[in-house]
């Protein structure tokens, strides 16, 4: 009789985490917060200088959509808004939380961030513990959505909940 081997299961890759700033030195903060913080350690980071990159990035790369993108509210040129904005336009796109991150925190900036989609706002210099709380909520509710919707398509499948 011959045994058939099981394969250990392939490690999920994992999660990647977009990060798009016109300061490199922001990466390094980012960097840093991934590495100390428990909560994020197991995320990858994908850093990109320029929202127009980014957007050209995500494009060429539909099967890597990022679990969340970390967005730089002034950019030089191609605002971090002016991205959030072709985001939430994209219906490939618009599931992607965005938490907008900004050297300023003035009231009417993040009126306008959280109208124009993003799911949260954080204001510079970033904590590593605060930045960890709001990408693991934002992760989380990104999740919890996945997961209803699919109950949903299956109990339409089903024929348990009725067509509307």
């Amino acid at each position: 009789m011959d045994l058939i081997k099981a394969t250990p299961p392939l490690e999920a890759a994992p999660q990647e985490i977009m990060a798009v700033d016109g300061s490199a030195a922001m990466f390094k903060i980012y960097a840093r917060a991934f590495s100390t913080t428990r909560e994020i350690k197991t995320l990858r980071l994908v850093n990109f200088t320029s929202g127009r990159i980014a957007l050209d990035w995500l494009g060429q790369n539909p099967a890597r959509r990022p679990g969340a993108i970390l967005l730089d509210r002034h950019m030089e040129g191609f605002s971090g808004m002016d991205m959030l904005i072709h985001l939430k336009a994209d219906e490939k796109l618009s599931a992607i939380p965005v938490i907008m991150v900004s050297l300023h925190g003035e009231q009417a900036h993040v009126v306008e961030a959280i109208k124009g989609g993003a799911s949260d706002f954080m204001v510079k210099p970033l904590q590593s513990g605060v930045l960890a709380a709001k990408l693991l909520r934002v992760l989380t509710a990104k999740d919890s959505a996945l997961a209803l919707k699919k109950e949903r398509i299956a109990a339409i499948m089903t024929g348990e909940l009725a067509s509307g």
